[in-house]
């Protein structure tokens, strides 16, 4: 849950145009799918006399742990290309038309 909130937070920053939570949440992201990928096959060789039964049925834990990885994958793709747009750069031009030089010369 409190990864979740994590998650949530960094979404509503990068609403918000602070493009500096993007790298984060790629860490972040690459953390979830180094643990998603470990702990996957795990949730398959539960399924034997022995082990203590989750709320959910383990093979049902273990497909959801593994739809995980491609989203994280996903996750850390779209926000280093986010990140490398710069978004915060601002540049400013002038509007067609402008000619900064003519109030100079109308003096």
């Amino acid at each position: 849950i409190g990864w979740m909130l994590v998650y949530l937070l960094m979404a509503y920053l990068t609403w918000q145009w602070r493009r500096g939570v993007l790298p984060i949440a790629a860490a972040l992201g690459l953390l979830m799918l180094v643990f998603a990928l470990v702990s996957g096959p795990a949730w398959f060789t539960r399924d034997k006399p022995g082990y203590a039964e989750p709320a959910l049925p383990a093979n049902l834990l273990g497909i959801i742990t593994l739809v995980i990885v491609p989203v994280e994958m996903l996750l850390i793709a779209f926000a280093m290309r986010g990140f490398a747009q710069g978004w915060n750069v601002e540049l400013e031009q002038l509007e067609p038309g402008y000619e900064p030089d003519a109030l100079a010369h109308s003096a």
